[in-house]
């Protein structure tokens, strides 16, 4: 058996590509594993309205999540899946239509109660 990564750097390792690119804030983003699927997600939370709306925000943690991807598949055989979540529910919220096939699920906007 593959011995496991060590994949707690990666929500601060995102935080430090984004940072290069957008102001800090505005984002969470935090690693989960879910074992019966023996897959990793990378949740980013938005709490920006600006960010939900910004196409290359978006794209950038998708190329983020894609590498990421690419490497613990190679390394260790373990999936890491990517999912958008907004803090909270906003009158205007849409769902993240993006490409198929991406390394990004596409998940509705769901309310998160404090």
């Amino acid at each position: 058996m593959a011995r496991r990564p060590d994949v707690e750097s990666i929500p601060a390792d995102l935080d430090r590509f984004l940072a290069t690119f957008f102001a800090r804030g505005g984002w969470r983003s935090e690693i989960k594993y879910d074992p019966s699927d023996d897959r990793l997600y990378l949740e980013v939370r938005l709490e920006s309205r600006r960010l939900s709306a910004d196409d290359r925000f978006l794209s950038l943690v998708e190329y983020f999540a894609r590498a990421q991807d690419a490497v613990l598949r190679q390394r260790a055989g373990l999936p890491l899946q990517c999912r958008h979540l907004y803090w909270s529910l906003r009158a205007d919220a849409r769902p993240f239509r993006l490409r198929p096939g991406s390394a990004t699920a596409r998940l509705w906007p769901r309310a998160l109660f404090l």
